[in-house]
């Protein structure tokens, strides 16, 4: 996983851009976009199925997503993922949360 504070680009045309919050989605090239928290902060996760990267903002085919501004109290009350972390085989990561339960 890297952490970059520049934004990630994909290809788009000349025409302006259009700005947008969002919690998360998959993207129109199927790789995934998600919310993270850093400290304080909210953050996008991007995974290109090969590639994380956490950044303020992604630029992606003419749209500029950004985390979400909420109310003080719902940043709060809400706990959001951190970073994603390298959790070793699937096995091993089944085995961790099974042991939770």
């Amino acid at each position: 996983m890297e952490n970059d504070s520049r934004t990630s680009t994909a290809p788009n045309s000349d025409a302006r851009p259009r700005f947008q919050e969002s919690f998360g989605e998959i993207l129109p090239d199927e790789s995934i976009m998600d919310l993270v928290a850093e400290g304080n902060d909210l953050l996008l996760c991007h995974y290109d199925g090969s590639r994380t990267v956490v950044l303020p903002q992604l630029d992606f085919g003419n749209i500029v997503y950004s985390p979400p501004r909420l109310a003080p109290s719902l940043r709060k009350a809400v706990r959001f993922p951190s970073a994603p972390v390298e959790y070793g085989s699937v096995s091993a990561l089944f085995q961790g949360i099974v042991a939770v339960f």
